[in-house]
């Protein structure tokens, strides 16, 4: 399923209509999914000023489920930002094309075993798709791509291992 049709599907969901009615302030803060085999389920992230929490919907063929409101991982004199989704942004399968393009001419050694898809709102950036790969190197290779022209913006190749606690 594509993004568009996520927010759709989830627009027209009727518990969606109810929380939102009652979280006027809130509005969409991030698309998530990943891919693998195949890709999962959308989880679509609502941010409550107010409360500083986001609330998640995650939008399946057949259906709706809203989690608990969390409170949000960001340092505390930053600010999240409303995603906006430009109406000539390219399907995920495009933006997939390309980071697969960049990563094959940049980093051919470095295939993918799961890619972790992230469209959000960055001071730098404004709204992009943070695009991770974790490869077969045990290296991840984040890009940050553009929704509209798909231009890898931004990249970074590190180890997995990197990431340990010191």
């Amino acid at each position: 399923m594509e993004l568009r049709s996520a927010l759709a599907t989830l627009e027209s969901d009727p518990g969606f209509a109810g929380w939102k009615s009652l979280h006027k302030d809130a509005y969409f803060s991030h698309a998530f999914t990943m891919l693998q085999d195949q890709q999962e389920d959308w989880q679509l992230g609502f941010y409550q000023h107010k409360d500083e929490k986001i609330t998640t919907f995650v939008v399946k063929p057949h259906g709706v489920e809203m989690r608990d409101a969390e409170e949000t991982f960001k340092r505390e004199e930053s600010r999240i930002e409303e995603v906006r989704l430009p109406k000539n942004a390219l399907e995920l399968k495009e933006v997939i094309r390309k980071a697969n393009e960049f990563q094959q001419e940049r980093y051919p050694k470095d295939k993918s075993m799961k890619i972790i898809t992230l469209l959000q709102n960055l001071p730098e950036y404004g709204s992009v798709w943070n695009i991770t790969y974790v490869t077969q190197q045990f290296n991840t290779l984040n890009m940050k791509i553009h929704p509209s022209t798909g231009e890898v913006l931004d990249h970074k190749l590190s180890s997995i291992f990197s990431f340990r606690q010191k």
